[in-house]
């Protein structure tokens, strides 16, 4: 799990809760009567039902503290098909173009994924 990143959740990417409940984000721009500063509408599953909460554009439930309901970047299962994405891509532009064959998958694996992990 990493921190909850806006740009990468609404490129798709899974987010969790901190305890790892799934959830999946269903507004991004929710003006609330309270002006809580809490745009945020997700799904939060409990077994085979879902519950509806709101959080800030950092996916916390609050400014002041940490809680097992904040909202992560659910990185473990994404981490494997980035992974084998990125290889398979390189992969092919070896075999499409010549000058590919002097750089190393796991180079380009690691340069590309070391940069998504740290944003």
């Amino acid at each position: 799990m990493k921190a909850f990143n806006l740009r990468l959740a609404k490129q798709g990417h899974p987010v969790c809760t901190r305890d790892g409940h799934n959830a999946r984000i269903v507004c991004w721009d929710y003006n609330s009567v309270v002006n809580d500063n809490r745009p945020i509408i997700a799904l939060i599953s409990e077994g085979e039902n879902e519950v509806a909460v709101v959080r800030g554009l950092d996916g916390k439930v609050s400014q002041n503290e940490e809680s097992n309901l904040d909202l992560m970047m659910d990185m473990d299962g994404w981490e494997l098909g980035y992974k084998d994405a990125v290889a398979e891509t390189c992969k092919w532009l070896k075999k499409e173009f010549k000058a590919w064959n002097r750089i190393s998958v796991e180079a380009i694996i690691d340069k590309y994924y070391n940069e998504i992990m740290e944003e």
